[in-house]
Parts: C-alpha cells; sequence; structure tokens
C-alpha cells in the first residue's frame, strides 16, 4: 500500500516545504561540529599515545579472520582520568531472579559539556566465577563482592565507551604496530556452550528480531541483554548430575550463534509475547529492570 505521508521520488517540494528545511539547516551550529570534530581527532591521538596495548581487548570468535577493539575496565579508568571525564554517584539497585542475581548500576558521564546515561551490571551466573565446569554454580557459593565489583567496573566501562565512542574500532584506529600488541580473547564458536554453526539468512534474520527485542527489555544495556539471552536459551542437557536431575547446558550471549530448535524456541516466545502485548486484552505493566519479560524457562531437550 502507498504511503501517503511520502511524496513520491521527484516530486517538488514546495517553498514552504523548502523554507523550512533551509530553516533547520541554517540552525546546525556547523562551527561547533567542526571543533567537535577536531576535538575526537586529539582524543583518538591521546588514547594511542597514553594507553597501553593491555588496557584494550580483542574480541574475536574461533576460526574467524575479523577482530574488534574494546576498551577494558582498567582502560576505561585510564582514559578517564587522562581526559578529565566525570561521572555521577551511580544508583545500586539488586535484581532478584529464580536461582540467582544481578547487581546494576546505572549514572552520567560527562565530559566538555557532554553527557551520556549509562547501564552496567553482572549476574551471579558471570562465566567467571559463576560457573563450574560449564554449569551454574549455587547462588550461594558465589562471591557477591565479586558480583559487585565487576558491574561496577562494568558501569564504568560501558560509560566511558559510550562517551567517546569506542566501539567495535579497528586497526586503523590504533595502527598496526599498537594493533599488533593488543590482548586477543578468542571464543569458542556459539558463544557459551554454543557450535559454530552459521546461520542462513532466515535465522539471521529472525535472531536480529530477537536480540532487537531482549535489547529493548534489557533498557538497551548489552550486557544485560546478553544475560537475558543466555538464560532464555539455556536448556536441561541428556548428562545428569550427582543429584539425578540434568545438568543445564549453558545458554548462547551471541546473537550470530542462534540457530536451529533453540532459536525457533526462542523465536516463538518473542512472537507470543509480541501478540499478547498487541492484543489489548490485557495491558501488562512495564518490565522491571532485568526481568526476562517475555521468557519462560526452558523446556526439557530443547536443542
Amino acid at each position: 500500500m502507498k504511503d501517503e505521508s511520502r511524496p513520491d521520488e521527484g516530486a517538488i517540494v514546495t517553498v514552504e516545504e523548502h523554507t523550512e528545511l533551509q530553516r533547520q539547516l541554517d540552525e546546525i551550529d556547523v562551527a561547533a561540529l567542526e571543533r567537535r570534530v577536531v576535538v575526537m581527532e586529539a582524543v583518538k591521538k591521546i588514547l594511542v599515545q597514553h594507553t597501553q596495548p593491555t588496557d584494550w581487548l580483542l574480541m574475536t570468535t574461533k576460526g574467524s579472520r575479523g577482530k574488534v577493539a574494546y576498551l577494558g575496565a582498567d582502560g576505561a579508568e585510564r582514559v578517564a582520568a587522562l581526559l578529565g571525564i566525570t561521572w555521577t554517584e551511580p544508583r545500586m539497585e539488586r535484581l532478584q531472579r529464580e536461582g540467582s542475581y544481578i547487581w546494576q548500576y546505572d549514572g552520567h558521564f560527562a565530559l566538555a559539556g557532554r553527557a551520556v546515561f549509562a547501564l552496567g551490571s553482572c549476574s551471579s551466573r558471570d562465566k567467571f566465577f559463576g560457573r563450574k565446569g560449564g554449569a551454574f554454580i549455587a547462588e550461594n557459593d558465589v562471591s557477591e563482592r565479586d558480583v559487585q565489583m565487576k558491574g561496577f567496573s562494568n558501569w564504568i566501562r560501558n560509560g566511558i565507551s559510550r562517551l567517546l565512542g569506542l566501539r567495535n574500532l579497528g586497526e586503523g584506529f590504533f595502527g598496526e604496530k599498537f594493533w599488533g600488541e593488543i590482548p586477543v580473547v578468542e571464543f569458542e564458536g556459539g558463544g557459551k556452550g554454543g557450535s559454530s554453526k552459521r546461520q542462513t539468512a532466515d535465522e539471521k534474520k529472525k535472531a536480529d528480531e530477537c536480540w532487537e527485542h531482549i535489547l529493548s527489555e534489557a533498557g538497551g544495556d548489552e550486557g544485560k541483554a546478553a544475560d537475558m539471552l543466555a538464560k532464555a536459551t539455556t536448556f536441561p542437557g541428556r548428562e545428569t548430575g550427582p543429584d539425578g536431575k540434568p545438568k543445564m547446558v549453558p545458554g548462547l550471549t551471541n546473537k550470530e550463534y542462534l540457530t536451529g530448535k533453540r532459536l525457533d524456541i526462542l523465536y516463538g516466545r518473542i512472537s507470543d509475547a509480541k501478540k499478547k502485548k498487541s492484543s489489548g486484552k490485557k495491558k501488562s505493566e512495564p518490565p522491571e529492570p532485568g526481568s526476562d519479560a517475555g521468557f519462560d524457562e526452558p523446556e526439557d531437550g530443547n536443542e
């Protein structure tokens, strides 16, 4: 159906419309934009000259040639000291889940009159101290201080990276020598417990839709969204533990490895949740931060 609100290609623009567009363009402070470009170029030089390769991490997946750089927590604090970045006292919140919890931090970061809001969190099911042998460990056996400290560090890193636009950086940002000395973190294909099976075009489309929904439910926090994705794609495996119960197969944290039945189940759950929300039969309250709105617990044998 034709969208009457959009003019046809090549349509004549009225004098009034042209005048309004010109007025908006005239209001743009070109000099300010140029100054910002100069500032960002200066920041780039400072980052390369005054940070160390170990302040950064190169992320890649096994068998992949592609790498992208991210600022680490220690590097973020070094950058903050170099540039004079400030931040507000964070708001802290402990979000309880069934069998786990999340420490979440939020607040504002500022530099040269520009401020951004950022979130940071860490789950008691963190892959470094919340798992053992591929399975989650009991909530009470996890050091809550470790969870708190990592959540705070993630908030600092996210805020500074967002403020400076330091995301998915390539070799051109650093130069060949610096780039070659940055530590590489290689993930097994499939994220946590996944496989390296490539997605079909249809699977990629479904995975992108799933991730957009989850990211929205997470308030735009990619770390929290990854935790939610992991929980939603966790399922009982065929092996049993000492207690006679099936061992849980860890879920995925990367949408690029959502394939097969696991993707179909997740996509179905999200589609059902969207239909219920848009049906108007029952208006649901907005989900609490950190909740897994739209997801059920994994079903037995879903691989």
